[in-house]
This record gives structure tokens, sequence and C-alpha cells, in this order.
């Protein structure tokens, strides 16, 4: 999914209304940001629509849910969420149920609970009828999740930006809409004659109506998140790629035939790059639906602003990187789905990671360089100073940020580009991890731990220092690079790299530096830094005195990282140094000068250009001293750096205690 809206806020009440009962073995409260196991686990969803009141959003329909209780206990309940909708009735082998709301609608919490029909059934079927009209997550134009009538066309999206229940499939469909329970659907949706109806999967049948109107029938077998559903009503016509191995069905109004038929062009070439990376892709089609919102991850009917599909044709760009995201999510967020909405990144962060991959396949390894960089750049510069700065898991949702702000796009990205480089020096691929992770959890759920398990299992490595700098916490590294000598303008092959940053010092962090030499050649190396100082001695290769340094170019990887501060000790060329002499005597350091007898100061400095002694004086016409105690935490190398008659001079000492 991408996109970004601004923010209108909730209202929220915690007033009961019908309430029945409570549960005898505890009130169980589903929360989208913290897995609770249920006592029931949802199978199947079958979903049946008249959207003939399009234009004005108003439905009637029923949802069949086939529930499989887990444990059987006395009063025991299941639990549904729909939103602005009112329930008709619930029945189960015909006969009625006893349901309640639980809190008022504008609760975050607000939920259905039905009770079952018996206390010996363990896998019941719940009928419920419901109509009223669609709504969306806050109301408004700057709504984004829920259901929309825009530009002839009727559709849904499966996520709110500022929901606090986040997923918004229940706007249009009863369901228990959180992303731990998966389920296969079957949508069948009434529409006038001259529409067109798309959802997820493959449509099975489309039937005429005794009153003049069509209904299609689409099923999809494979387990979906509720949010990952959806459905897409309009006067569309059909693109059908049927000359490729997997059905690719585009829904486009007529006006944007040609300039669909454009934009998807590479979609087949995006699978490839995605199955060479991932192993075959999980489901039976591969679908798009044009809509004024999105872009949304629906899985197989992916809902694409059509926007985006005006605008690459108007530039003639066949390159749909929002295409190429949110094929992505089939395998991340779609096969894999996050367990709770605090793992968001496991689909976000990888689906614009795959961003990077489908171009190094389209235009080569630059291309995926040039990509990664970007994402650092855009993130360090920009979205860190319009959302905050903080961890890409259980992130904060409120304003300046949101459900899904860009940090777990862009920064999510280039740390698996980090990790991808970790992995390959410690003599890895990262795609061989991906695919074992997409393996294990193939159309089920999991968590940021299980992945790491995953990546610790394939390596026999720790990896925690890498996910508790990179996604458990928030920042990144700020480096001063300090070189112990300088002439010309030139700097010496000897430097020191320095985290300046409060806080956390990062570990196995590869900082990309690229030097420029006096002789106009450059180079571009690794540093790793381990600690908060690291010493580096340039080989003797680098022969030459450097003009200037730059970081994290990424030419050889993209990286978390700012150089703030370039600097050196200031020396100056100047006959008159003969005159000045330095010596240790014993526990003293003694520096004998000749002057003109004007102001002078010493300062004299450790490799990083800390002070450890300064001292000055109106000195006399000929020669002048300064003179120091040196203790035993003192031994090293130095730089004294002398003012003497409005001249600057630095000589380089080792002194020992």
């Amino acid at each position: 999914m991408k996109k970004i809206i601004l923010y209108l806020g909730i209202a929220v009440s915690f007033v009961t209304f019908n309430f029945y009962n409570l549960n005898a073995f505890g009130d169980i409260i589903p929360n989208p940001l913290e897995y609770t196991e249920m006592p029931f686990d949802v199978l199947h969803y079958d979903v049946n629509l008249d959207l003939r009141n399009y234009s004005t959003r108003e439905v009637t329909g029923t949802c069949k849910i086939l529930v499989k209780r887990k444990d059987i206990y006395d009063g025991d309940y299941f639990i549904f969420h729909l939103q602005s909708l009112k329930v008709l009735g619930i029945t189960s082998n015909i006969v009625s149920m006893q349901y309640s709301a639980y809190l008022d609608e504008s609760s975050p919490q607000f939920h259905y609970r039905v009770y079952y029909p018996d206390n010996i059934s363990d896998t019941v079927e719940f009928v419920i009828s419901y109509s009223g009209k669609m709504t969306s997550e806050i109301g408004g134009n700057m709504s984004w999740g829920g259901a929309f009538y825009e530009e002839a066309v009727l559709y849904t999206i499966g996520v709110g930006f500022r929901a606090p229940y986040i997923s918004t499939s229940r706007h249009w469909m009863p369901c228990f809409d959180l992303p731990q329970d998966k389920a296969t659907y079957k949508g069948t949706f009434k529409v006038p004659a001259h529409f067109q109806a798309a959802s997820n999967g493959l449509l099975k049948e489309i039937r005429g109506t005794t009153d003049g109107a069509k209904e299609y029938v689409w099923e999809h077998n494979f387990p979906s998140a509720t949010y990952m559903l959806t459905f897409a009503a309009g006067p569309y016509q059909l693109l059908d790629y049927k000359d490729y191995k997997i059905p690719i069905q585009i829904f486009s109004l007529l006006v944007d035939s040609a300039r669909s038929d454009f934009a998807y062009s590479e979609v087949p070439q995006m699978n490839e790059c995605y199955e060479k990376y991932f192993g075959d892709f999980p489901y039976d089609k591969i679908g798009f639906a044009n809509t004024t919102k999105g872009a949304m991850e629906h899985q197989t009917m992916i809902s694409m602003p059509r926007s985006v599909v005006v605008q690459l044709h108007s530039k003639n760009n066949s390159n749909n990187l929002t295409a190429v995201h949110e094929l992505a999510h089939s395998w991340f967020g779609g096969s894999v789905t996050p367990i709770d909405f605090r793992h968001a990144w496991l689909s976000e962060s990888f689906a614009t990671y795959c961003e990077s991959l489908w171009l190094e396949c389209r235009d080569g390894n630059s291309a995926y360089k040039k990509s990664q960089i970007d994402k650092a750049y855009d993130y360090l510069n920009n979205i860190s100073k319009s959302e905050g700065i903080f961890p890409l898991y259980d992130f904060p949702r409120n304003l300046p940020s949101s459900n899904y702000p860009g940090t777990i796009y862009q920064k999510g990205a280039v740390v698996l580009g980090m990790l991808d480089y970790a992995l390959f020096k410690s003599g890895f691929n990262i795609f061989d991890i991906m695919k074992k992770y997409l393996e294990k959890f193939a159309y089920s759920n999991a968590g940021t731990e299980d992945f790491i398990k995953v990546l610790e299992d394939e390596t026999k490595l720790d990896w925690d220092w890498f996910f508790d700098q990179w996604v458990y916490s928030a920042g990144w590294s700020r480096i001063e690079i300090l070189f112990d000598d300088v002439q010309n303008n030139k700097y010496s092959s000897h430097l020191q790299i320095k985290q300046i940053q409060e806080g956390m010092i990062f570990k196995n962090l590869p900082v990309e530096l690229k030097m420029f030499f006096s002789n106009g050649k450059d180079s571009t190396f690794i540093v790793n830094l381990e600690n908060e100082i690291t010493e580096l001695q340039l080989a003797e290769y680098y022969n030459y005195k450097i003009d200037s340094v730059k970081a994290n170019q990424g030419e050889i990887v993209a990286g978390l990282y700012e150089l703030k501060k370039v600097s050196a000790i200031t020396s100056v060329e100047n006959n008159t140094t003969e005159d000045i002499e330095i010596f240790q005597d014993g526990e003293y350091v003694n520096i004998n000068f000749q002057s003109n007898g004007s102001f002078c100061k010493l300062n004299v400095v450790d490799l990083l250009g800390n002070s450890v002694h300064s001292d000055e004086l109106i000195n006399k016409s000929g020669m002048n001293s300064f003179r120091f105690y040196l203790n035993n935490s003192q031994t090293g190398i130095y730089f004294v750096n002398l003012l003497i008659d409005g001249m600057n001079y630095t000589q380089k000492i080792s002194l020992i205690r």
C-alpha cells in the first residue's frame, strides 16, 4: 500500500448499549496493535451485496461466516466488526441468534458479539443480514479507508491511515477485522447491466437476474486477511492478458483503456523478477482495478489510482513503480501477513525494498543502488523531519505519524538493503532467507521475531544487534571525520571517524567513504564502525594528499548515517618553525620558541581534536617558553598548536609517561 493523506480526528467514547452478557471465560476485546489468540477461527466468508444504488453507497446484503470454535464454553461467543451499517438479524441453521453490540460505534473497540446455537457444534455458520450506507474511516473528502463512489466507480479500500481500528473492510462487510485471522472468500455482487464488478480470486460466474441486473460471483480459495478483501464496480472494460502464464486482469474505464494497456504493460516482467527472488507467484490471478484512491494491495485485485495510469501514459513511461510495490505485497503482506499491525514494516518495508529489486532487474545494479540511496536521502532529509524519528516496529500513530508513515517505507527499505550487505559479508544470500521465511509462513501470519528466528536458524548467527539498532530503535549515526594534519588545504592519509550522536553507538555500521585525491583520482571503500571512535590509516596505495571526502553515496551500500563534519588540525608551513623546540623532561613537556614580543597562545589537542592543555601569555622579545605537566592518562600522540606573533604553527608530538 502507498500514499499518505492529511489527518482528521476521530472522537472516542465508551458508552455501552444493547449489552447481552459477559463471557463466562472473560471479556475479549480485539486489539489491532496487540495479538491475542481468539477462541475461534474464521474459515470462510461468503458475501452477497446488492450494489445497484451505487451512487449513494446504499446496500443490502448478507454475509455467511463459517467459524470453527477452538474451545467450547458455556456462554462463549463469536466476535465480528461492522461499521455504520445496520445488522438486521443473524441466523444459524435458520434459527435466530442472540447478538449484542459492545460499546458505542464511535469507540475504537466497537464490535458485535453473537452467541453460538449450542454447546456441541465445533463448526458454526452465521448468516448476518445487514443494510445501510457504506462509509469511510473518517468521513468527508479526506477519508482513505472504507467505501467510496468516485469517478463512476464504487469501490473499497482495506485500511485507513487514521482509523484506530486500522482495517476498514468492516465498512462494507461483517467480518473479524483483524489481520491475525485469515479465511477464504466468496463475493457475489449485484450491479446494473452496464457495470462490471471486480473482486478477489477468480470470476466463477456472471448471471443475469429477472430484474435486468447482473451478478458477478468471485471466489478466492486462498486464506486472506480481511483488509486484503475488496470489490470495485463500475462501467469497466476488462483488459485480459491471456497470453501470460498467470491470468492478468485489468479493470479500466473505457476512456482509460489505451492508457491502462500501456501503464500495465510491464507487469509480466515484474512478476518474473519477483519469482526469481521469492519463488512462484502465490495466487492464481494478478488483478488491478483503476480507482480514484489507492494504491492498495488487495489480494489479487489491487486498487490502482487512476491518476497514476494517466500520468504514466502522458509521460510515455511504462515503469509503473506503484504497480511494482503493490505486486510485491502478494508475497509480503498477502501470503505472509503481519500477525498484528505493530509489524506493518514486514509488509511495507519489504515491498518498498522490492522497488529497488525491480529496478535492478529492469535497468541493472546501478539502478538498484540509486534507488537505495534516494530512499536513504528521502528518509534522512525529508520524512524524519516531517514525521519525527521513531522505530520501524510498534511506531507511534498520532500526528505527524499515521497508521502507515513514510518511515516504514523508505527507512525500512534501506534497512533491508543494509541487511543484504551484512548477510553478503557473512557469506549468505538475503533471498535464501526471504524464501525460507515465505515458505515457513505461507498463507499464514508472522511477526518480527519470526523473521529473526528464520534468519538466525539459517545463518547460525546472532542478529539481535542489527534489529535492536534498526527495527526496535529510532535514529541513525551521525559521524565526524578528523584528519590528523592538513597542509596547503590537503588532508593526510590518517584519519579518525567519531560517532557524535547522543545515545546509542551503532555497531557493525558500514560507512561508505569516497576520497578525492590530489592527483585527480578518487576511491570508494567501506569502513566498518564498531565503537564510538574508529581510527583509519589509508594503505600505501593512497599515497596522495586528499582534496575532499564524501560519505554515503550509495556506490557500494546505502546506509542510515550522516557525515556532519570533516575537520583537521591546521598547520602552516613557515621557516620560523625551526625556532620552536618541543621536548619532554620527565613529567613535564617544555615548549621553547622565538617571538618578537606579542601575544602568544598554546593549545594541545589529542587525535580527536579535544584540548588537553591550553595557556596564553604576553611574551617578551626573544626566547619564550610554555611548560605543562603530563599525567599518566596522557600517553599518546598529540598536536601542539601555537599562535605566535599572529601566525599559527602545528607540530605532532608523541608523549610517553
